[in-house]
C-alpha cells in the first residue's frame, strides 16, 4: 500500500481453506514497515506465491503475493490490517465507523451498488466448495453426459427482498423451468446457483439461461445440448417413481437416493429398499432434484415438486 520494507513472512501453508478455524491465524503472510512506527499485514496468501523476503525495500503498487485462503479463511480473499507501534490496529477509512480522516492517497468511495462479479454455467450439481476455487463456464452440453446443468454468479449488493429469478429456455424460446429466491437479508457477498435437467431442455442450438432481479434483467447465456436420451442397461436400471410427496423403488435391489434443493445443497440422503417408498412430505415446499447412484457411477435424475 505505501513504500517500506519487508520485516517478516510466512508462506508453504494450504492456501484452499473452506472452514474457519481462529487457530490458524493468518495463514501466509507478509509484513511490511513504513517509517519507524507503522506496519501493514497481508494475510491469508496463496501458497508459494510470495515474491519477497525480510530485508526486501518495495514501492506502492509492487505485486507482493497472490490471493489464496489459507489459515483461518472460508473463501479466497486479502486480509489487510495497518497497525501503529504493532500495538494498536487503526481503520484506515474515515467516516462514523473508521477515523475522522482517510489515510489512502487516492480514496475509493464505497461501492453499494448492485453488481454480479463472476457467473457461468457448468456441468453437474455445483457446490459451495468447488466454486470456491474452481470458476468457469461452458456453453456446450449433452444429454447422455450431462444429466444436470447450473446457472451460477458471486455477485455483491443484495438487499433483503430482492427477488432473484433464473429462467430455462428451449430452443423455441420456450420456459421450461424458473426458480426464484427471495432474499432473506442484506449480502455484500454472495454466491447463488440453481439446476435444471438436461432432458428438460432437450437438444438445442440456443438454449437460453436468464438471470433476473426484481424482474430486471441481469445477464443471459445461450447454450447448445447435443445427443440423445441412451437406453440403460437394464441390470443398472435406476427406477423410482414419485406419486404425491412419496417416492417408490419399483426396482428389484435397494437404491441409494440424495434429495438435492434448487441451490445444490443436500437435504437428505436415504437408501430405498426394494419395493418400499420414502414420504418427502416434511420438506419445504418447492422443487427438488432427485438422484440415485449405479454399481458403475452413473446417475439418473428426476425432479419433483413438495406442495
Amino acid at each position: 500500500m505505501d513504500s517500506g520494507v519487508v520485516t517478516a513472512v510466512r508462506d508453504g501453508l494450504f492456501d484452499q481453506e473452506t472452514v474457519a478455524d481462529t487457530a490458524k491465524k493468518l495463514g501466509n503472510y507478509v509484513v511490511i514497515q513504513h517509517g519507524e512506527n507503522w506496519h501493514s499485514y497481508y494475510a491469508h496468501l496463496k501458497k508459494n506465491s510470495l515474491l519477497v523476503k525480510p530485508g526486501d525495500k518495495v514501492r506502492p503498487g509492487q505485486k507482493i503475493a497472490s490471493v489464496g485462503c489459507s489459515g483461518n479463511c472460508s473463501d479466497p480473499h486479502l486480509h489487510f490490517e495497518l497497525w501503529y507501534d504493532s500495538t494498536q490496529v487503526v481503520d484506515p477509512y474515515d467516516g462514523p465507523c473508521g477515523n475522522q480522516f482517510d489515510f489512502w492517497a487516492d480514496h475509493i468511495p464505497y461501492d453499494s451498488s448492485f453488481h454480479v462479479w463472476k457467473s457461468g454455467l457448468i456441468p453437474g450439481e455445483a457446490m459451495l466448495d468447488s466454486l470456491r476455487f474452481k470458476q468457469y463456464n461452458q456453453n456446450k452440453f449433452n444429454l447422455n453426459r450431462d444429466l444436470l446443468l447450473s446457472y451460477w454468479n458471486l455477485q455483491y449488493g443484495v438487499r433483503k427482498g430482492d427477488v432473484l429469478s433464473v429462467e430455462w429456455l428451449d430452443q423455441n424460446g420456450v420456459e421450461k423451468f424458473q426458480f426464484d429466491y427471495v432474499a432473506d437479508k442484506n449480502y455484500w457477498y454472495q454466491y447463488f446457483w440453481t439446476y435444471m435437467t438436461t432432458s428438460g431442455l432437450g437438444v438445442c442450438d440456443a438454449c437460453r439461461c436468464r438471470y433476473l432481479r426484481n424482474g430486471q434483467l441481469v445477464e443471459e447465456f445461450t447454450f447448445s445440448i447435443d445427443g440423445h436420451v441412451g437406453t440403460q442397461d437394464k441390470q443398472e436400471e435406476f427406477i423410482f417413481r414419485v406419486i404425491g410427496s412419496k417416492v417408490f423403488n419399483v426396482s428389484g435391489v435397494g437404491q441409494p437416493l440424495q434429495v438435492i434443493n434448487l441451490m445444490g445443497q443436500i437435504v437428505m440422503s436415504v437408501q430405498i429398499d426394494a419395493g418400499s417408498s420414502k414420504d418427502l412430505s416434511g420438506l419445504t415446499p418447492g422443487y427438488y432434484i432427485l438422484t440415485g447412484g449405479f454399481p458403475s457411477d452413473k446417475k439418473a435424475v428426476l425432479k419433483m415438486f413438495i406442495p
